[in-house]
C-alpha cells in the first residue's frame, strides 16, 4: 500500500534538547516506529527548519537509517555540508541515495535521523526542525 507521506508537524519547532545542550550524536536522534506489523520502504524525506537565522541550529551533516530490531542500522542516506537548510523556515526534499528502494531488503520497522553536525559553530549537535516528512511504501507484515 502506498502512503504519500508520513509526517511529524509542530507549528513552532522541535529542539533536540531538554534542559541541556546535546553533546553527542545519541542526543540528536529522531526515530520513527511503524509498529510490529508494518514496514516502510523509504524513498525520500523532507525537512523544514525552525525560526533560527542562518548559521545557527540548522542541519549540516546527517544520516538516515533503517532497522527492524532497533539495534542494527542500515544507512539509507547521508548528507555532508548540505546548505539547503541553512536559514529560518527552509524546507528541502531529499531522495535516499544509499538504500535499495523497491526490494525486500529495504523494508524497515524503524527509520531514524541522526544529526552529525549543524551550521552553528557553538551548536554541533543542536538542531531546530519544524517539519519532517517521510515518503515511501508501507507494507503490512
Amino acid at each position: 500500500k502506498y502512503l504519500p507521506y508520513l509526517r511529524y508537524y509542530d507549528n513552532n519547532y522541535f529542539y533536540n534538547r531538554i534542559g541541556r545542550t546535546p553533546s553527542s550524536e545519541s542526543d540528536t536522534i529522531i526515530k520513527f516506529d511503524f509498529g510490529s506489523n508494518r514496514k516502510v520502504d523509504l524513498r525520500s524525506y523532507l525537512i523544514k527548519t525552525g525560526s533560527d537565522g542562518p548559521n545557527l541550529r540548522h542541519p549540516k551533516m546527517w544520516r538516515i537509517e533503517g532497522s527492524n530490531d532497533g539495534q542494527s542500522w542500515t544507512e539509507l542516506d547521508r548528507r555532508s555540508n548540505d546548505g539547503n537548510l541553512n536559514d529560518k523556515y527552509r524546507e528541502y526534499p531529499y531522495v535516499c541515495k544509499l538504500g535499495n528502494s523497491g526490494s525486500k531488503s529495504n523494508l524497515f520497522r524503524y527509520i531514524r535521523y541522526v544529526n552529525e553536525d549543524s551550521w552553528g559553530s557553538n551548536y554541533k549537535y543542536d538542531i531546530e526542525v519544524s517539519y519532517f516528512e517521510l515518503y515511501g511504501n508501507v507494507v503490512t507484515v
